[in-house]
């Protein structure tokens, strides 16, 4: 299972599209799960979280918001904006075990290969 990064927002948004430098799926293949960064630059992860729910590809995805803020306005914000799930950093091994346990399908989905 690849773990692709990327530096910001606005190239988050590109990946998803395959845009330049990411037309190449073989290479940058669609993920099953996207983990986004509430302060990312260029856009945010609200921003990139409100774009990528309202793609009707994407809608399969599942979707975790990552801050370091608990705030529970961000919280509700991400949720409501259609995060699968929220967790606060730093993040240990055992968080992502426990987001795995408590959505195993689609972690078994990211599992598989294409």
């Amino acid at each position: 299972m690849p773990v692709k990064v990327v530096q910001d927002g606005a190239l988050a948004v590109a990946y998803l599209q395959g845009d330049p430098p990411f037309a190449n799926r073989k290479k940058f293949p669609l993920p099953s799960i996207v983990m986004l960064d509430i302060h990312m630059p260029n856009k945010n992860g609200f921003e990139v979280l409100e774009w990528l729910c309202s793609q009707p590809r994407f809608k399969q995805l599942f979707v975790v918001v990552v801050t370091v803020s608990g705030k529970m306005g961000d919280i509700a914000r991400a949720y409501r904006l259609g995060a699968n799930a929220f967790i606060t950093k730093p993040c240990l091994p055992e968080d992502i075990h426990t987001l795995a346990q408590g959505f195993p399908a689609h972690w078994s989905l990211a599992a598989q290969p294409a």
